[in-house]
């Protein structure tokens, strides 16, 4: 759930958050909705937390993503500092009276405080792994739903070239014959069920340790080839 400044829990009602930021004048209320941004707490909005919340905000609205992360990293540094945040917020919003501008802002914090971002980074996403307590079968179907990127529970030879190529760059002949390993009844798909038992029996000599960091490197491309197709 997006970050806070708080320890407190806040609601994610837009009723309730109107009620809290009643008192608050715009700045405030700018730097409240960067906190619900802000979901890793680092003080910073990164391009994934950016791309990933909003997409899911958005829900398949056609819209640029990149012109709108722009607007708000004004140094350019791929990372949105909470006074850019509120510098862009105040030009954005700037000309909305108080009530409307509050109205609008609770709106936006109420969402954002439920949206999570999806990590890409290995080591949150390992982290989270064992704080989670994964099996192995359970890490290797986070990779493959990381791998999966139009759901649907299965993935074609054309879909798992294109990610793999991107993610590792190797030559189209390995990554075939990879699938090919993977693909047990040879159909040109692989199911959901077909992958975890086929990477489970080509890493069952690999030591816990390798076997998590490995599935927390290749879930973290994975995950970050789908945000960034998304926003292009």
């Amino acid at each position: 759930m997006g970050g806070n400044s708080s320890t407190a829990k806040k609601s994610a009602k837009a009723e309730d958050v109107l009620v809290e930021i009643k008192e608050m004048d715009k700045v405030d209320i700018a730097k409240l909705f960067f906190y619900a941004f802000d979901d890793d707490k680092s003080g910073e909005v990164r391009i994934w937390e950016f791309v990933s919340q909003y997409t899911q905000y958005f829900k398949g609205r056609d819209t640029d993503l990149t012109a709108l992360f722009a607007a708000y990293d004004k140094d350019s540094d791929q990372t949105i500092t909470l006074d850019e945040f509120v510098e862009y917020i105040s030009r954005a919003y700037g000309r909305y009276s108080d009530d409307l501008f509050k109205k609008k802002m609770s709106q936006l914090i109420a969402a954002f405080r439920t949206i999570e971002a999806t990590p890409t980074n290995p080591k949150v996403i390992l982290a989270d792994f064992k704080k989670r307590k994964l099996s192995r079968k359970a890490a290797a179907t986070e990779l493959f739903e990381a791998l999966d990127d139009d759901n649907s529970n299965k993935i074609e030879k054309k879909e798992y070239l294109a990610q793999m190529k991107l993610a590792w760059k190797d030559d189209e002949a390995y990554i075939s014959s990879l699938f090919e390993k993977m693909d047990l009844d040879g159909s040109g798909t692989i199911e959901k069920e077909e992958f975890i038992k086929g990477f489970l029996e080509k890493n069952k000599a690999v030591n816990d340790q390798i076997f998590y960091e490995m599935c927390a490197q290749w879930t973290g491309a994975f995950r970050e080839i789908y945000i960034f197709e998304k926003k292009e």
